[in-house]
């Protein structure tokens, strides 16, 4: 499981109705923040539309995919270096949601 944040056990215990994967289901667990970007992360960011669209401008062609994967995914040697390549912390502080309002 990836996560954006790590929470204590009593957090869990008090919030049940948080937890929407059950213990015996997972293995292991990954802290990753921004680890659903481009897509959307409730309570902590919302999806990037302007990487979105650059992907989907790459992907519209089988000739043109492969280099959306060598520049953001196979050059890149580990997650924050992609998100640096998709706009960096001020893209990411761009996306981040309102506390009061989960988005």
């Amino acid at each position: 499981m990836v996560t954006e944040e790590l929470v204590p056990t009593e957090y869990i215990q008090r919030n049940p109705e948080r937890t929407i994967l059950p213990g015996h289901r997972v293995e292991a667990v990954i802290h990753q923040p921004f680890g659903a970007y481009p897509s959307a992360c409730y309570e902590y960011y919302d999806f990037d539309a302007d990487h979105l669209r650059l992907y989907v401008g790459y992907a519209k062609k089988a000739e043109t995919f492969p280099d959306y994967v060598n520049q953001y995914i196979l050059g890149a040697k580990d997650h924050w270096e992609y998100l640096e390549k998709a706009g960096g912390l001020r893209q990411l502080n761009a996306i981040r949601a309102e506390k009061l309002l989960g988005y």
